[in-house]
């Protein structure tokens, strides 16, 4: 499998802390699978704070939600 491009489609703020937040992001990926093209939508839900100063993925989760093709 290729990922020929990827679009947010979506985009919201979670739960928060003084330090931390959570995204959530719905994310459109147009695929290349055997010489097919695909397109498949995934639900990611990432933490972002600050580490060492700079604003950074602490960590993330993703799931394809849909495929089309």
């Amino acid at each position: 499998m290729h990922t020929l491009s990827v679009r947010l489609k979506n985009i919201v703020l979670g739960s928060t802390t003084s330090s931390t937040a959570e995204v959530v992001v719905i994310i459109e990926a147009e695929e290349n699978v055997q010489g097919e093209q695909r397109i498949s939508l995934y639900k990611a839900t990432y933490t972002v704070g600050l580490e060492n100063g700079a604003l950074k993925l602490l960590k993330g989760k993703a799931k394809k939600i849909k495929e089309t093709m």
